[in-house]
C-alpha cells in the first residue's frame, strides 16, 4: 500500500478520535448532532447542485446506508451515555474492521491475504484488551451492548457504501445524496422527539 494512503488513513483516524472525544463531552448530544447535520445537509445539497445525482441503481444502497448511519448515531450516543469513552470507543472501532473483513469476504468478493487477516485480528485483540484489562474490573453491560451495536453499524454502512459507490461509479454524487438524506432525516427525528421546530441546547 502506498505510504501516502497509509498516512491519510492514520490522520483520518486521529481526527475521528478527536471528534468522538468532543462528542462524548457534549451536554446535549441530540441537539448538537442536529446542528451538525444541518450544516452537513446544506453542504451536501450545495454539492449536489454541481455534481448532480448518482445513478438510480445506487439509490437502494443509499437508503440502506442512511438507515445504518442513523442507527450508528443512535447507538453511539447510547454507548457514550452508558460507558466511559475509553470503553465505548475502543470496542466500537475495534470490532468494526473485523466485521467488515468477514462481511466483505462473504458478500463483496473481497479477498484478504493471510498476513492481512492476522494483522486485523491482532489489532482488534489489542484494542479490545485495553477495555478488558481495567484495574477496577467494572464494565457497564449496556454500555458494551451499545458499543458493539455501534461497531456493527459502522461495519454495515462501510460495506453498503463500498458496494454502492461501485454501482454509482461516482463517489461525490453518491456521498452528496447520502449525507443530504441522512442529515435531513436526523434533524427531523430530533425535532419530532422534542416536539418543537428547533433543538434546544
Amino acid at each position: 500500500m502506498d505510504i501516502t494512503v497509509v498516512l491519510v488513513v492514520l490522520f483520518a483516524g486521529l481526527l475521528h478520535a478527536i471528534w468522538n472525544a468532543m462528542t462524548k463531552s457534549l451536554h446535549d448530544q441530540y441537539a448538537s448532532f442536529a446542528l451538525l447535520n444541518i450544516s452537513i445537509a446544506i453542504t451536501s445539497l450545495t454539492l449536489m447542485a454541481f455534481v448532480g445525482l448518482p445513478r438510480s441503481a445506487s439509490w437502494a444502497y443509499i437508503v440502506a446506508s442512511t438507515i445504518c448511519h442513523l442507527g450508528y448515531e443512535m447507538f453511539l450516543m447510547g454507548a457514550y451515555r452508558r460507558a466511559d469513552f475509553s470503553q465505548s470507543y475502543t470496542i466500537a472501532r475495534g470490532i468494526a474492521p473485523l466485521l467488515v473483513s468477514v462481511v466483505g469476504f462473504a458478500f463483496a468478493n473481497e479477498h484478504i491475504a493471510v498476513q492481512g487477516l492476522v494483522g486485523i485480528v491482532v489489532v482488534v485483540v489489542g484494542i479490545v484488551s485495553l477495555v478488558v484489562r481495567r484495574g477496577d474490573g467494572t464494565v457497564r453491560r449496556f454500555g458494551i451492548f451499545f458499543a458493539l451495536a455501534t461497531g456493527a453499524a459502522i461495519a454495515a454502512y462501510t460495506v453498503v457504501d463500498g458496494l454502492g459507490v461501485r454501482v454509482s461509479h461516482d463517489a461525490f454524487r453518491y456521498g452528496a445524496l447520502l449525507f443530504a438524506l441522512q442529515s435531513v432525516l436526523w434533524t427531523i427525528t430530533v425535532m419530532a422527539r422534542r416536539r418543537r421546530w428547533w433543538p434546544s441546547s
